[in-house]
């Protein structure tokens, strides 16, 4: 792995390119190419001397390259200087070599998916929640997407994780109480989420689309499956209104930018699953960030932590 390496080593693997530009040489002719080159642990700074057109084409064009380059130390920190550079095919590329993934692997992820769908009993929901699963667009941005830009889960297949771990929370209170849906609460809680496939931009860098900085996760997710809702015919008009208003009330308080406060009792619990799942990930990250002793401040959840 690149952090690894030493200066004055040979890196021969992929990357890639989340920036770059074309910078003239102080003092003499010509120019020279610094990029920022991710992999799935950081990103490094590398350089190509004296590009050539094709080289300056390929960057203008593709994101992941196979690079030949040698490992220096520049001003204290270690860079790249790429000897030859090969564009990857799109079949080929797999993000997760070079963003953030998930700890659980797609397969693992999708076994407990499943085992939760079968706890779905009612016909219309679980056809509702494979029309969802099955979409060509939405269901794969559903797996890939992550759980937010940094606070929780912020690496790919979070949001994923993030949704099984609501309901697998809410699941587990709702079987304490025998008067409560469970299948609304499976459901509500599995696609609290689900607008956060089309809030975030996850393919070369995690960031926010246009969309998801104009309306955010909430009302995109109250679209998409208002869209999903509509394409069955004669859909409940009562449990329309009650998956919509988990995905409306699943913040909890108006301060929290929850567009409502949970009116029934599957939404409360799924309310506090959400943030439970949340915040139980951000403890567990102060731990493998500073050990499992001490003190030590999260900022997502405004206040020091005791590791143990």
């Amino acid at each position: 792995m690149l952090e690894n390496l030493n200066s004055g080593e040979t890196f021969r693997g992929r990357v890639l390119v989340s920036d770059w530009s074309e910078l003239p040489f102080r003092k003499k002719q010509g120019s020279y190419v610094s990029m920022t080159c991710q992999y799935r642990s950081g990103e490094i700074t590398a350089k190509i001397w004296e590009p050539t057109k094709e080289q300056l084409d390929l960057l203008r064009n593709k994101r992941v390259f196979s690079i030949n380059a040698k490992v220096v130390e520049y001003r204290g920190e270690q860079e790249l200087e790429i000897v030859d550079l090969e564009p990857v095919e799109p079949a080929e590329i797999d993000m997760s070599e070079f963003l953030p993934s998930s700890p659980h692997t797609p397969d693992e992820l999708e076994q407990q998916l499943a085992s939760l769908l079968q706890k779905i009993v009612s016909p219309v929901l679980r056809a509702l929640a494979q029309s969802i699963l099955d979409d060509p667009k939405l269901g794969p941005a559903f797996r890939q997407a992550p759980a937010a830009k940094k606070m929780h889960q912020a690496y790919l297949r979070g949001l994923l994780e993030h949704s099984l771990g609501v309901a697998d929370i809410a699941l587990g209170i709702g079987q304490c109480y025998p008067d409560l849906d469970l299948d609304l609460l499976v459901f509500g809680a599995l696609f609290h989420d689900i607008g956060k496939s089309e809030e975030l931009i996850f393919d070369e860098k995690m960031d926010y689309t246009d969309d998801g900085r104009l309306m955010g996760h909430i009302v995109l997710g109250v679209q998409i499956l208002d869209k999903f809702i509509g394409s069955i015919p004669e859909f409940d008009s009562a449990l329309r209104g009650k998956l919509l208003h988990v995905i409306l009330s699943h913040h909890g308080e108006y301060e929290m930018q929850s567009h409502k406060r949970p009116k029934f009792i599957e939404a409360l619990i799924i309310h506090h699953a959400d943030m439970l799942d949340a915040d139980i990930f951000k403890f567990r990250r102060a731990r493998e960030l500073n050990g499992e002793k001490g003190w030590s401040y999260v900022s997502g959840l405004g206040r020091w932590v005791y590791l143990g």
